[in-house]
């Protein structure tokens, strides 16, 4: 049986508390409704959990997500804002935990979405 390889070759997964997240992109749909998201993790030996959020300019939450256990290096998903006008100003704030431990890194990301088309 051949061996499976997660990770490109010569990367040495690391212990958890080693696990940190190397690029985090946010990226407006030109809808202005949808955000592609974009999260490159470390390699790993324990799965991580993922909390992603999505706060405007007023502080109030647009969108949550959360990815529990991921065994993907790279996660890639869309975020919907919540909102019936959704150009302006936004934060996307991911955090990498595991189990009930407070997060390990944090990233927070600004974009700006246009007007909807």
């Amino acid at each position: 049986m051949s061996e499976v390889f997660f990770f490109d070759e010569g990367a040495e997964p690391r212990e958890r508390s080693a696990v940190r997240m190397e690029q985090v992109v946010a990226q407006p749909y030109p809808d202005g409704q949808r955000v592609r998201i974009k999260v490159v993790l470390t390699p790993f030996f324990e799965k991580p959990n993922l909390v992603l959020t999505i706060t405007n300019s007023a502080g109030e939450q647009m969108a949550t997500a959360d990815i529990l256990e991921t065994m993907l290096h790279v996660n890639e998903l869309t975020m919907h804002l919540r909102s019936a006008e959704p150009a302006g100003d936004y934060a996307l704030q991911v955090d990498l935990y595991y189990g009930a431990e407070p997060a390990q890194d944090t990233r927070t990301v600004e974009f700006t979405t246009g007007a909807v088309q």
